[in-house]
C-alpha cells in the first residue's frame, strides 16, 4: 500500500482555464481591507474536477512506460489507485520488491513521488528506503509481532496477521425504523466481507418496510428481540467459564472448529482432535445434568428465591455453540399477581474498556423471561 505526495498539486492546469479557480484572499484575515484576487495554477483538494484531471494524468504517466517496465507495474499504476492511494497483492517477496521499484521510478519520471510504502513482509520494506516508508512502520518490527492496524480505502487491515478487521460500534438510537436504518448503513463494507452478518440486520428493516412501519414507531414485539439479539451478536464479548477454557487452557473466546469428532478421535496421535471431541463431549454432558440443576421450576420444587437486583445471571440460548452464551446482571424484576418473578430486566456483560477501565459502548438494557436465565451469582 502507497500513496502519491499532494496528488492534485503535481498537475498544472492550463493557463487558459486558470480563470475557473480564481479566489479572493485578505491579508491578516482583515475583512475590511482591500482583498486580493489569486488564481490557482494547479488542481486544488476540494474542487469536483480534481480527482478525474489528476486520474487522467496518472494514467498518462503509466502509457509512458510501455516497453521499458514490466507490465505488472503499468498495470498497478493503470488499475490499482483510488485517487492517490495505490493498493495491490503479489504472490512473492520478489514480485513486491521489483514492483515497488519500478513504480517508484515509473512515477518519478512523471514528477510524481510514490511514498509512505506499508507491507506485511519485514524483506519487502527493508528494500524500501525509511523516508519512503509510512511513519507507522519505521519503528515497529513486525517479527516482533506487533499489533498494528492501517486503513487501507476506509476499511481497516491488520498488517502482521493480513487480514481484514471490523469493528461496529453501535450508538445509542431509538428503537424505530428511523433508528434501525441508520445503525445498518453505518457499517461501512464496500466489498461485501460482512455481507452475511449485515443481511441479518438488512431483513429486520425490510420486514418493517414490508409491514408500512411509520418512520418513528417502535419495533414490534416480534422484530424487537431479533433486532436486539443482532446487536448482542459481538464474539469478542465476555463468556460464562465453559468445559472449552478448561480443557484448553484459553481464556479468549475458541469458536467450535468445523467437523465431527467422534469416539475413535481418543486414539488418535493428534491432541487437538481429542480435545475438541472431549469439550464437545463436556458440554453436552454440562448443559443436559449440571446446568438444569440450577434452573430449577417451582411447580416440581419447594418454593425458592426469587430472582433479585444484581443477581449475575446466564442467557440460555441452545441454539448457539459452546462459548456463545452471554452473562448479564439483573437490573430490574417485575412481579407477577402472585409475587413471583417472571420477568427480568438485563445488563448485558460488556469487556471492551478504555484505559482508565471505563465502558467504551453505550450499555445495553435487554427485557427476558426468567425462564431464559440461570442463576450464578446471587446478590446479598
Amino acid at each position: 500500500m502507497c500513496d502519491i505526495e499532494r496528488m492534485f498539486h503535481q498537475f498544472h492546469v492550463k493557463a487558459e482555464d486558470q480563470d475557473y479557480l480564481r479566489f479572493l484572499w485578505w491579508d491578516d484575515g482583515n475583512f475590511q481591507a482591500q482583498s486580493s484576487v489569486y488564481r490557482m495554477r494547479v488542481h486544488l483538494f476540494g474542487a469536483a474536477s480534481s480527482p478525474g484531471c489528476a486520474n487522467f494524468g496518472l494514467k498518462h504517466v503509466a502509457a509512458q512506460g510501455h516497453g521499458h517496465y514490466s507490465e505488472t507495474t503499468i498495470q498497478f499504476i493503470e488499475r490499482n489507485f483510488y485517487v492517490d492511494d495505490g493498493l495491490t497483492s503479489v504472490a512473492t517477496k520478489e514480485e513486491a520488491i521489483k514492483l515497488v521499484k519500478e513504480a517508484r521510478q515509473l512515477c518519478s519520471a512523471g514528477k510524481l513521488r510514490i511514498h509512505k510504502f506499508i507491507s506485511n513482509n519485514h524483506e519487502v520494506l527493508a528494500s524500501i528506503p525509511e523516508s519512503e516508508r509510512a511513519d507507522s512502520v519505521r519503528n515497529r518490527d513486525l517479527d516482533l509481532g506487533e499489533s498494528q492496524i492501517e486503513r487501507a480505502l476506509g476499511i481497516k487491515w491488520c498488517i502482521v496477521s493480513d487480514q481484514f478487521h471490523f469493528r461496529v460500534i453501535v450508538e445509542e438510537r431509538p428503537l424505530s425504523r428511523r433508528g434501525v436504518l441508520s445503525t445498518v448503513a453505518s457499517i461501512y463494507d464496500p466489498l461485501g466481507f460482512v455481507a452475511p452478518f449485515v443481511l441479518v440486520g438488512k431483513q429486520i428493516l425490510q420486514q418493517m418496510c414490508q409491514d408500512k412501519v411509520g418512520w418513528d414507531e417502535p419495533l414490534s414485539e416480534e422484530l424487537k428481540p431479533r433486532w436486539e439479539s443482532w446487536l448482542l451478536n459481538d464474539p469478542t464479548g465476555p463468556q460464562p467459564l465453559t468445559p472449552n477454557h478448561i480443557l484448553t487452557m484459553k481464556s479468549s473466546v475458541v469458536l467450535p472448529p468445523p467437523g465431527e469428532f467422534v469416539k475413535e478421535d481418543l486414539y488418535l496421535r493428534k491432541r487437538w482432535r481429542k480435545v475438541q471431541y472431549l469439550a464437545n463431549e463436556f458440554w453436552t454432558r454440562w448443559k443436559r445434568e449440571y446446568l438444569l440443576n440450577l434452573q430449577q421450576r417451582g411447580k416440581w420444587c419447594k418454593t425458592q428465591r426469587n430472582a433479585k437486583i444484581n443477581d449475575i445471571v446466564m442467557l440460555m440460548d441452545n441454539s448457539l455453540p459452546r462459548n456463545e452464551w452471554k452473562l448479564a446482571k439483573v437490573t430490574k424484576v417485575y412481579p407477577s399477581e402472585d409475587g413471583i418473578i417472571r420477568k427480568l430486566e438485563l445488563l448485558i456483560s460488556d469487556a471492551t474498556l478504555d484505559d482508565q477501565g471505563k465502558r467504551v459502548n453505550k450499555p445495553v438494557y435487554l427485557e427476558r423471561p426468567i425462564h431464559k436465565t440461570v442463576t450464578l451469582l446471587e446478590a446479598e
